[in-house]
């Protein structure tokens, strides 16, 4: 299911702020553990 929400300019940096976070850690994760890629 997807849900398309509205979100003003201050809470869309801060969901694309939290987003970027989560690609960091998940990249992090692989670079110790090369079998969850």
């Amino acid at each position: 299911r997807v849900v398309d929400i509205k979100m003003n300019p201050d809470e869309q940096a801060m969901f694309d702020k939290s987003v970027n976070a989560v690609k960091g850690l998940v990249e992090a994760c692989k670079a110790i553990d090369p079998s969850l890629a």
